[in-house]
């Protein structure tokens, strides 16, 4: 296999059924793998992120209070982030965390801005 560094491609042999003949040698093609996951994760926006020489966090609401919690990425998906460990669904993640934000801290969450 030779993986292109200009264009993160790599040349992959795949053996798909084709009875009706429908794909034709030399053809070019996107497809789109749906493998499934043995672990969950979350998906969260890369503006939540907090790098730190405590690595990476998020910092979550609970009752009003900040909590930094670690977190363990499995993907960078540009915007968003695939967290594997340290959210969990219907957290309240702080987009945009300020840098004096701290453990602990006491916050007022503003309601969401984005229209449904």
């Amino acid at each position: 296999m030779r993986c292109s560094r200009d264009t993160r491609t790599l040349l992959t042999e795949v053996d798909i059924p084709n009875p009706d003949g429908a794909l034709t040698p030399g053809i070019y093609c996107t497809i789109e793998l749906h493998i499934p996951r043995k672990t969950l994760s979350s998906v969260v926006s890369a503006d939540a992120i907090i790098f730190n020489a405590d690595g990476p966090q998020v910092a979550v609401v609970e009752d009003g209070v900040v909590h930094l919690r670690k977190i363990s990425i499995a993907r960078d998906l540009g915007k968003q982030i695939e967290v594997r460990d340290g959210v969990r669904d219907g957290d309240q993640v702080i987009l945009n965390p300020p840098v004096d934000l701290v453990e602990g801290k006491k916050v007022q969450v503003r309601p969401s801005d984005a229209k449904s």
